[in-house]
């Protein structure tokens, strides 16, 4: 009897000591200076973010610049409207930086702004069309994006069956935000 209390003895202990080390002291750890200055999230994304490889880019072309898309006083005006939203191709910039799109081929888009890319496809377009206008929207997998902020970028890795992987950044560096992504929690974003 007396070598079972002995035994007992240390796991008493440690569970006195797990129960109470929490009690103890409990807001030091998270006190902060009055003065202290947090920082601030941006809350904006980039308006000069670049095309690059891998981006998926939604790509609408309308001659006589855009009239179509605002031509709602048209004798079939909810027809147009319905086949103007069904007018969208999605491209894959390929990993040397171009895009194949319809009668140009395949043309550089890497390294360029939405807008750039918008005005370079016009300017190349101009031989088909009569005052081209382009629409261009990344919607790539890749990026992930909340109103305002680019929470997750260029996240991209395997799991093969068997194998134990860990994700490690700094405070807000998204690896919440990719757990919630990957375990069906968050499902509306962009990207």
């Amino acid at each position: 009897m007396r070598n079972g209390s002995a035994r007992l003895w240390p796991l008493l202990l440690l569970a006195v000591v797990l129960v109470t080390g929490c009690t103890i002291n409990r807001d030091i750890m998270f006190k902060t200076p009055l003065d202290y200055e947090f920082d601030t999230p941006p809350d904006s994304i980039d308006p000069q973010f670049k095309i690059q490889p891998n981006d998926y880019l939604q790509f609408r072309l309308f001659a006589n610049d855009g009239f179509k898309m605002i031509d709602m006083v048209s004798s079939n005006s909810q027809d147009a409207v319905r086949n103007l939203n069904r007018i969208t191709f999605n491209y894959l910039v390929e990993f040397d930086g171009t895009v194949k799109l319809p009668l140009l081929g395949h043309v550089p888009v890497a390294g360029m702004t939405l807008r750039e890319a918008e005005i370079f496809l016009e300017q190349a377009y101009v031989e088909f069309y009569n005052r081209p206008y382009v629409q261009l929207t990344v919607t790539n997998r890749r990026v992930v994006v909340f109103p305002g902020v680019v929470a997750l970028k260029d996240v991209s890795f395997d799991v093969r069956p068997g194998e134990f992987h860990s994700i490690c950044g700094e405070n807000g560096a998204g690896k919440s935000t990719l757990m919630k992504i990957l375990s069906g929690v968050i499902t509306s974003y962009e990207g």
